[in-house]
C-alpha cells in the first residue's frame, strides 16, 4: 500500500521532499524520476530545513495526503494494466499545486528510456508523463535554476512549482504522421506544452511555460533541448 509515511514536508509553501527509508511498498524501485525532479529543484533537505516542520504544518499535510492516497492508487492500478507494475519507493507531494509525484517502471530498476512520472491531484485529476516529457521538463528546470543559491534559489523553486508542476489532467498525443509527440497540461498558474521532435536526426524537446514569463512582459518562456 501507499502510505503517508512516504512523505516529509517543510512547513508553509516549501517543496515537499521524500523521507528516505520510510514505508516501502510492494513492487518498488529505489530511484525514480520523481526524485530526480525535486533534486533538479535543489530540494535536498538539510537538518535546518527539516527542523521547520511544525506540528500544525505536519497535521495539515497529513490530512491532505489522506485525500491524495486513493487517486494515486487508482493511477497505479491503471499503469499496472499497461505494463508498468513497479512504483517508486517514495511519493512526493506539494501543498501549493496540490499535486503528488510518483514514478512508474516496467521492471524493478530505473530506466530513463521508459520510466513514467505520475502527477496526481486529490481531486482525481492526473497526468502520467512519458519519459521524454519529464526528461524535457527536468532540462527546463535545471536550465532555469542554474547556479542560483540561497533565497534566490528558494524563490525560483517556488515559482517553478506554481508554473510548471502539473495541476490537472492531460493526455499525450501524436501528429497523424507520428513525427511529433506532444502534451499540454495546466499548471497552477498558466500552462505547459512539451513537444518532442527530430531535427537533423537528433531527438529534441521544446518546453513552453505560459505562466513562467520571460523578460518580455506576459510572454511565455520557451526552451529547446537535446533529448539525452
Amino acid at each position: 500500500m501507499i502510505s503517508r509515511r512516504h512523505l516529509l514536508v517543510a512547513a508553509g509553501s516549501s517543496l515537499a521532499v521524500a523521507a528516505t527509508g520510510c514505508g516501502a511498498v510492494a513492487k518498488t524501485v529505489a530511484a525514480e524520476p520523481a526524485q530526480m525532479w525535486l533534486s533538479a529543484l535543489g530540494t535536498a533537505l538539510t537538518a535546518e530545513l527539516a527542523g521547520t516542520l511544525t506540528e500544525a504544518g505536519k497535521w495539515v499535510f497529513e490530512k491532505a495526503w489522506e485525500q491524495w492516497a486513493e487517486p494515486t492508487r487508482n493511477v497505479w492500478d491503471q499503469q499496472q494494466s499497461e505494463g508498468f507494475g513497479f512504483i517508486g519507493t517514495t511519493v512526493y507531494g506539494h501543498v501549493i499545486p496540490e499535486t503528488t509525484l510518483v514514478s512508474f517502471h516496467r521492471e524493478a530498476k530505473v530506466d530513463r528510456q521508459s520510466d513514467r512520472l505520475g502527477c496526481v491531484r486529490a481531486t482525481g485529476e492526473a497526468i502520467v508523463l512519458e519519459n521524454w516529457a519529464w526528461r524535457g521538463l527536468m532540462a527546463f528546470i535545471k536550465a532555469e535554476v542554474g547556479e542560483k543559491e540561497d533565497k534566490d534559489r528558494v524563490h525560483l523553486m517556488q515559482l517553478l512549482a506554481k508554473t510548471v508542476m502539473p495541476h490537472g489532467a492531460a493526455v499525450p498525443a501524436k501528429t497523424p504522421m507520428k513525427t511529433v509527440e506532444y502534451v499540454n497540461y495546466p499548471a497552477r498558474d498558466g500552462g505547459v506544452e512539451i513537444v518532442k521532435f527530430t531535427d537533423g536526426g537528433k531527438a529534441k524537446v521544446t518546453v513552453t511555460a505560459s505562466g513562467y514569463h520571460s523578460d518580455a512582459a506576459g510572454s511565455p518562456t520557451t526552451a529547446t533541448f537535446d533529448l539525452v
